[in-house]
């Protein structure tokens, strides 16, 4: 097959989407596909986001090679299915499911969009979306919730959907959880209200009331510590570090020696970040939503609670804090969750569902 891939991002192993992408890229060529892939990089300067599509589109015509199946992210799909292109969307978390989600929950720590972006973003954004998933040959989806809701919203077939894995790094041992690291939280995540920043803050508050010892490392948060530390408790920020960015070594670093990872996120996909966590056999708290409830079991490889609620995070980490023979238990059966989780053999099933959709799709 020649396999044309298209996304709004770049191809490589920093970032999370670039990086599905470079393992799909290498199971297809080891089949002895071609797989192209289309980002900004290759488009070029496209001024907004939202104008990325129909650039793909034109940068793939002008390709003028003839292409067995087109492989592209939900914003962009839209343009593709409309003119009769075999096309398998590929989403790392619904935008319609997200954006209902936000206009619904509307809770303090992430309150619902601006009026502006309730007019505007339905129809730059999700408009293609609708489009693309409404008409396309098959669906990747992230999560079982993402494949429900496609089925009732779009009405897919269920055998032309498959909820992909993400892959993780695996260690080649365990890694014990360390005494010296059992108050040591980690967050790994873009500082942004849709990861819970604010009901980690006010979980972290609390806990420095209550007389708690914790230290703090806030990772790939993006922004600068300053802008970063404007949302967080000053009373911690003298036990807080702020990491912005970090390298494929720093990020072993980091899960190695902080025992406790912690995700508070309202929506998310499949998080890279807590799958590596697991294969470090950390300690993870996170929210029960989304791919999180799909691979942790709370009270036997991690910890699950409601989105916001603050106050239960709170007595999780305090729970789990200083409580090593915890954090072993929970930390070793995360370690065993993931364990065929090797970005090769997530990237072979994704090319086994691709193979078998454009067999069908051919033969019909």
């Amino acid at each position: 097959m020649r396999v044309v891939h298209i996304a709004e991002s770049a191809i490589g192993l920093t970032g999370g989407m670039a990086r599905v992408a470079w393992y799909w890229k290498q199971a297809f060529e080891k089949r002895g596909h071609e797989f192209i892939h289309i980002g900004t990089g290759e488009v070029g300067e496209i001024g907004h986001i939202r104008h990325f599509p129909k650039t793909a589109l034109r940068h793939y015509q002008k390709m003028a090679r003839k292409t067995d199946v087109i492989l592209v992210h939900e914003p962009s799909a839209g343009v593709f299915v409309k003119r009769g292109y075999k096309t398998i969307v590929v989403s790392h978390g619904l935008e319609r499911r997200s954006w209902e989600i936000q206009n619904r929950v509307n809770h303090p720590d992430s309150p619902r969009p601006a009026f502006k972006s309730r007019l505007i973003f339905p129809l730059w954004r999700l408009r293609g979306c609708d489009a693309g998933l409404r008409h396309a040959t098959g669906a990747l989806l992230i999560n079982r919730d993402d494949a429900a809701f496609a089925k009732k919203h779009y009405g897919l077939n269920g055998e032309n959907v498959f909820v992909f894995k993400n892959g993780v790094d695996l260690m080649s041992a365990w890694q014990t959880p360390s005494p010296e690291n059992a108050g040591n939280i980690l967050f790994i995540g873009m500082w942004m209200t849709r990861k819970g920043i604010h009901t980690l803050a006010r979980a972290a508050e609390v806990l420095h009331q209550r007389g708690v010892k914790l230290q703090w490392v806030l990772a790939g948060t993006v922004f600068p510590a300053g802008e970063v530390l404007k949302t967080w408790p000053k009373s911690l920020h003298a036990g807080t570090e702020v990491i912005p960015q970090f390298s494929g070594q720093e990020e072993s670093d980091l899960y190695r020696r902080c025992n406790l990872f912690v995700l508070p996120s309202f929506f998310e996909g499949q998080p890279l970040a807590l799958l590596q966590a697991m294969a470090y056999g950390r300690c993870c708290i996170t929210t029960n939503i989304c791919g999180q409830k799909d691979i942790i079991k709370s009270g036997h490889n991690g910890l699950l609670f409601e989105p916001g609620d603050a106050t239960t995070l709170a007595a999780l980490i305090e729970k789990a804090a200083g409580n090593l023979p915890l954090q072993t238990e929970l930390g070793a059966n995360a370690q065993r969750t993931v364990k065929d989780r090797d970005w090769n053999s997530a990237a072979d099933e994704v090319v086994d569902f691709v193979e078998r959709i454009n067999l069908v799709k051919t033969r019909e």
